[in-house]
């Protein structure tokens, strides 16, 4: 999609770190698209839309290995602020904790798991940071799939 849009592939831009390449309002990296937040859903069909899928599982493997696992030695970002906030959305009736003996709080995957099925056993999963949020609530929450111009998944060759 890179490429696409912006005439060159992403490797050449040498580019690490945020603001990252998914956020397309990050001007550094894409400089021939303008990408905002819609709020007017009313004229949706008749613009040019893109989205992208991911396999649900993936993404929940994916943010638990990025935000919260404890299966590393060193804090990732966001360990302190991902863990008590998912934990916090879970409320007191659970009796998951986040583990510490790292010397930051983390999540095993068993627990980060119980977790998300307690959340979303609670009608809460709406109220998840957009790392662990469903997709169905995100980008398709107001417009279904069937009404983007393409809609393709991250691994699709297309």
């Amino acid at each position: 999609l890179f490429a696409i849009v912006e005439g060159k592939p992403f490797k050449s831009m040498n580019y690490t770190g945020p603001p990252w390449i998914h956020t397309l309002s990050n001007k550094k990296l894409w400089t021939n698209i303008e990408a905002k937040r819609k709020t007017d859903w009313s004229n949706f069909k008749d613009q040019d839309s893109f989205a992208l899928i991911r396999d649900p599982k993936d993404r929940i493997m994916s943010a638990w290995k990025s935000k919260v696992t404890c299966d590393t030695d060193k804090e990732i970002r966001g360990h302190r602020i991902f863990v008590p906030e998912l934990l916090n959305l879970v409320g007191p009736s659970s009796n998951i904790t986040a583990r510490t003996d790292k010397g930051f709080p983390c999540l095993d995957l068993s627990e980060y798991l119980a977790v998300l099925s307690q959340i979303h056993g609670q009608g809460r999963e709406g109220l998840l940071n957009s790392h662990f949020l469903p997709q169905h609530l995100g980008c398709f929450k107001d417009v279904p799939p069937s009404m983007w111009t393409v809609v393709t998944t991250i691994s699709g060759p297309n």
